[in-house]
């Protein structure tokens, strides 16, 4: 798309502009790659946690995306290590607490079948436990701040398969009004007290949450519903993005096997020894009294140093709604790196910790430049649809240029990208030097 492109050559400008040396043996490269050589081996050579997790969900669903396996990995951790620890920032103490998007190619790449294992080994940890984790898949803004009130300082987990028709909600439905701003105070870890007439709801108290929110769904009806308004309220750049690459169908893609056949019993009894292991690992931290991750100095180095490397691969793309998400990029891979560090039970997040998050960031910051090319490419052809539609409702299917210049108001440079794109495409032509004719 346009604004992958654009970010491939922003690396590449701005060096050449800022008269940076590039070291092309040790350097970040174009396109959304943040590691050195070096240290993506180090990265690759030294498996985390989530690497297992990535690999046992992957043996249980062959045809899935080893990159939903690694984002929903991360909001496992986030959700079960989430409420227990916290990076001390000079700004003020944060939690982990992440929210996913995963959005795909309809039923091929087994998005929901990746979201079913990671909340199988949730409710086995919530088994073991005796807490509630996963509060839902969907609730109203009124409701979820009532549940919320009542679960100080727990980590919450909202879930939705269809996430099409919840931002078609969120952004047309009435009753969804306010929706946005409650969840954008609950990214920030506070729950809103509101005081509601009806009997039950509202909320009187002055809680913390953390709240985890994941949505599965298919990209190009996501990208429909979506316009880059949506992403510019920041609502949408608080969340991780993965996207999948486009792939065609090979057989194979639409089997079925028996579980027990195909895997001979094991694939409940290893679900329960990863619920265990997180359980047991959880259970050294306290959420009434969570522990402080800190950086080490080489550490916080590099994380700062992360920062603005994704600054150098999305100023210069000119694209102001990508720019603005790299702020929450940059802490979400914080968060990343405070998780892998939380499970392992280290002393503080280390370098190899802000590695395997920024391989991880790698995933998501091209995940947002795809989803924004996808709501770009479908609102420019929503465009192209609108003015087609105004010429074919003419007399004799013709239009003067200026009539369609003055209806849609475009700006000059719109106009002609979407006229040119028309007549490329044999839907119009011209017919003087004023007049465009539908081709129907």
């Amino acid at each position: 798309g346009a604004v992958w492109t654009q970010v491939q050559q922003a690396y590449a400008e701005f060096t050449q502009d800022e008269d940076v040396e590039v070291d092309a043996a040790t350097s970040t490269t174009v396109g959304g790659s943040f590691l050195t050589m070096e240290e993506r081996r180090l990265v690759e050579d030294n498996p985390c946690w989530i690497d297992r997790y990535a690999e046992w969900a992957m043996t249980r669903s062959p045809d899935g995306v080893p990159d939903y396996q690694r984002s929903l990995g991360f909001l496992l951790l986030s959700m079960t290590f989430g409420d227990r620890v916290f990076i001390p920032w000079q700004y003020g103490p944060e939690h982990p607490s992440l929210w996913a998007m995963i959005a795909g190619l309809s039923t091929l790449d087994k998005k929901t079948t990746a979201m079913n294992y990671m909340l199988g080994v949730l409710h086995k940890v919530e088994a073991l436990s005796g807490e509630t984790i996963d509060i839902g898949s969907d609730a109203t803004s009124e409701a979820l701040i009532t549940t919320l009130g009542q679960r100080d300082k727990e980590a919450s987990l909202l879930h939705t398969d269809e996430i099409y028709d919840f931002f078609a909600e969120l952004f047309t439905k009435n009753y969804r009004v306010g929706t946005v701003g409650t969840f954008t105070q609950l990214y920030g870890g506070a729950v809103p007290v509101v005081i509601r007439t009806t009997k039950g709801s509202g909320n009187k108290t002055r809680a913390r949450t953390v709240f985890g929110f994941l949505g599965v769904g298919v990209k190009e009806r996501i990208a429909r519903v979506l316009n880059r308004d949506s992403f510019e309220g920041g609502f949408l750049l608080r969340t991780t993005w993965t996207v999948a690459e486009e792939r065609r169908y090979k057989k194979g893609d639409a089997s079925v096997a028996l579980q027990g056949a195909a895997k001979d019993g094991t694939y409940d009894s290893d679900m329960a020894e990863m619920a265990l292991d997180i359980y047991e690992r959880r259970e050294r931290y306290s959420r009434e009294d969570p522990t402080a991750l800190t950086l080490t100095p080489e550490a916080l180095d590099r994380f700062n140093e992360f920062a603005h490397e994704l600054h150098v691969a999305s100023a210069q793309s000119q694209d102001a709604v990508l720019e603005g998400g790299m702020g929450r990029l940059h802490g979400s891979v914080g968060k990343a790196a405070a998780l892998l560090a939380a499970y392992e039970r280290a002393p503080a997040i280390d370098v190899y910790h802000i590695l395997a998050a920024i391989r991880q960031g790698e995933v998501w910051f091209k995940g947002l430049v795809h989803m924004l090319d996808a709501v770009s490419t479908s609102a420019f052809g929503h465009q192209q649809d609108t003015v087609l539609a105004f010429i074919v409702a003419s007399k004799n299917h013709e239009s003067l240029e200026s009539s369609i210049y003055s209806k849609f108001k475009f700006k000059p440079s719109e106009f002609n990208e979407i006229i040119m794109a028309l007549m490329k495409s044999g839907k119009i032509k011209r017919i003087d030097g004023t007049r465009w004719k539908a081709m129907i």
